[in-house]
């Protein structure tokens, strides 16, 4: 008799009230309905286009998206002869100006109508940043200085070495060479940048498609630095991961 009077009460204890599992499952469902901020490295790539529509239409319906255009160094090879440089840089110019407004069409579909300007600023913060880079570049005596750059604590000389190679097409580094220090400028641009948009936009996620090259890294070593959580989609045929 009692056993049965136990019985009822925990059962009507079970419908009428929730247990520890239902509580999980309700704050999972609950934490749904808080808006968070991420941001979306809006790269020019079908996969990764895809995969993050699937990641926002099952896990992100309803939360504030931020995209992060990631094209701005262009390539310059030392092939190209100096006085044909402006046509290059023309060039680039148009093309990649072309292809953003493309693929961020893309993504204004996905819900990712925001975009940070990474390298955007005003004239007075570029003259002073232009400054700080051509301290850094100038300070230079060896291809090993180059690794330890650090802006704002964050090491980045790495990521100026490797975009410097793959973008002048070279074997190796010139530590004289002003493209060089175009990179070491556009790498103090994008964390100005990065900041000045962080602090008016903590966000809480960050989806890539790269962490190489100063366009790809410096956001993802940034927010890492920032306590944000960092997820970078790697591309594999028959195994998509994150």
């Amino acid at each position: 008799m009692l056993l049965k009077l136990k019985n009822k009460i925990l059962f009507y204890r079970k419908q009428l009230f929730l247990d520890k599992k239902e509580k999980i499952f309700f704050n999972k469902i609950a934490s749904n309905f808080l808006k968070k901020k991420i941001v979306f490295e809006c790269f020019n790539d079908y996969y990764t286009l895809l995969m993050f529509k699937t990641l926002i239409k099952e896990n992100f319906p309803k939360e504030n998206f931020f995209g992060l255009w990631p094209h701005i160094i262009y390539p310059n090879p030392h092939h190209v002869k100096s006085h044909f440089s402006i046509i290059q840089l023309i060039k680039n110019l148009i093309f990649f100006s072309l292809i953003k407004r493309k693929w961020l069409s893309f993504y204004k579909n996905l819900g990712i109508s925001s975009i940070i300007e990474i390298d955007t600023i005003n004239y007075t913060d570029n003259f002073f940043l232009k400054k700080k880079a051509y301290k850094i570049f100038s300070n230079l005596k060896n291809k090993k200085d180059v690794l330890k750059i650090k802006i704002n604590h964050i090491l980045v000389g790495d990521l100026i070495y490797d975009t410097y190679l793959r973008f002048k097409s070279v074997p190796t580094l010139d530590i004289k060479d002003k493209f060089l220090f175009k990179i070491i400028h556009k790498a103090i641009v994008m964390t100005y940048a990065l900041n000045k948009f962080y602090k008016l936009n903590p966000v809480e996620i960050y989806f890539t498609s790269y962490s190489s090259y100063i366009q790809h890294g410096i956001p993802v070593r940034f927010f890492l630095n920032k306590k944000v959580k960092v997820y970078s989609c790697v591309k594999k045929y028959l195994n998509n991961t994150i």
